[in-house]
């Protein structure tokens, strides 16, 4: 799981991800905003908005995985049919 949120996180831009990292670490909205240079409103907005994105992402990529598996079993019913 942690390598999966490390992908996600590759992905977005260096803003993105300390706002990420300092609220998982549970610092308070007012101290992201320091750390940030934004407001805490500001940050409470792009977290929902990250947050958001990873939900998306992480259904594409179970998805995709899902459509894999399906794709290998199919495969491998054909070849036990074939057999």
């Amino acid at each position: 799981m942690r390598s999966e949120i490390e992908a996600m996180l590759s992905h977005l831009g260096e803003a993105d991800q300390s706002l990420l990292r300092l609220r998982l670490g549970g610092m308070p909205w007012d101290d992201v905003a320091a750390a940030t240079g934004l407001t805490a409103q500001d940050c409470r907005q792009r977290w929902g908005r990250l947050i958001r994105q990873i939900r998306t992402r992480r259904v594409r990529i179970c998805d995709q995985t899902l459509q894999t598996l399906r794709e290998g079993r199919a495969a491998a019913r054909k070849r036990t049919k074939s057999s």
